[in-house]
Order: C-alpha cells, then structure tokens, then sequence
C-alpha cells in the first residue's frame, strides 16, 4: 500500500513569515494541530505544530502577533514521498517520535499529510484481516515510540523489503492570513 492512497490531500499550510496568531487561527479553524510551511512555490521548508507555537510565544516572552513562524517552526522535517509504503512511514513516525508526515514530491512541493489518526483509522476499515493485524502491530510499535520520552528513544524493527512504485503529485492548499 501506497502513502498517497491514505495521506490527506487538501493541506492547510502556511509560510515562514506567517504570524503566530495566524498560524494558530488556521490549525483552530480547521482543526489541525501542525501546519506545513511552504516556500512561495509550495516547496517544504518547515513545520509548526500547536506546541511550538505556543512554547515559541511563551520562551520568548512575546505575543503572537509579534513572532513569526520562522520562529518556532522545525526546519529538519522528516517527509515521505507519495510513494513510500505505509510501513515506511509508519516506520519513520516511530524512529523519528512524530506524529505527522508531510508528503512531498521529489523536488520538495508540498502534495499531502498523514498522520497516526489516519493511520489508525485506514487500518481499522480496512477488509484484509491479515493486513489489518500486521499493521496494527507496526502502529502499536510507533506509537510507543512516539509517545516515550526522547532520551528514550527506540528503533523500530527493519520493515520488509518492497519495490518502489511510481511517484504521482496532488495539491496542497495554502492558507492564507
């Protein structure tokens, strides 16, 4: 199973001179808790989650308005192509304690997102009993990576070996403040 067939394609993101307040407007009103940030050609440069924003505003002592998201963003952003398996990028949340993934072309533009919840949730309906139980083990197995404390890291087994599909494109939508 292909990345592209479960990851979210409408994306809401925003830019690193976005303001925090913005930033945050954005996740409230559409009930995310990171967005991708984007370069004007919609290129990944970073990402900032609900948590950042807030820390971000907190350490620095300082209002949203008056911060950018260049400020508090992640810029090493772990991102899966459309083709990666679903076990890779399962693999990845886990070896890298996130809880999303942005998806990218290859030259870097923004075309989706996937989370641990649509994970959860595409493997749940999915039909394929066997299917289903395995990744459910590779979910279990992130999940309690993602969710140890970093000086606790741990790796997840080696997936097995699979061959690489073609790599297709969508559309990331960039919200706008």
């Amino acid at each position: 199973m292909r990345i592209d067939e479960w990851m979210v394609k409408e994306v809401y993101a925003c830019r690193p001179e976005t303001d925090l307040n913005g930033a945050a407007r954005l996740m409230w009103e559409h009930d995310c808790g990171c967005l991708p940030v984007v370069d004007v050609e919609d290129r990944l440069v970073g990402i900032v989650t609900d948590r950042d924003v807030l820390m971000g505003a907190y350490t620095q002592g300082r209002a949203l308005g008056d911060l950018h998201v260049s400020n508090c963003m992640t810029q090493k952003v772990m991102a899966a192509l459309p083709s990666d398996t679903v076990e890779d990028v399962i693999r990845m949340m886990g070896d890298h304690q996130v809880r999303r993934i942005p998806v990218v072309e290859e030259q870097g533009k923004l075309v989706g997102l996937i989370s641990l919840s649509d994970l959860v949730r595409h493997t749940t309906e999915s039909e394929d009993s066997k299917t289903r139980a395995n990744l459910s083990t590779r979910l279990l197995e992130a999940l309690e990576c993602v969710c140890e404390s970093r000086r606790f890291a741990c790796e997840l087994p080696a997936p097995v070996p699979t061959k690489k599909a073609e790599r297709t494109s969508g559309k990331a939508r960039v919200g706008t403040i």
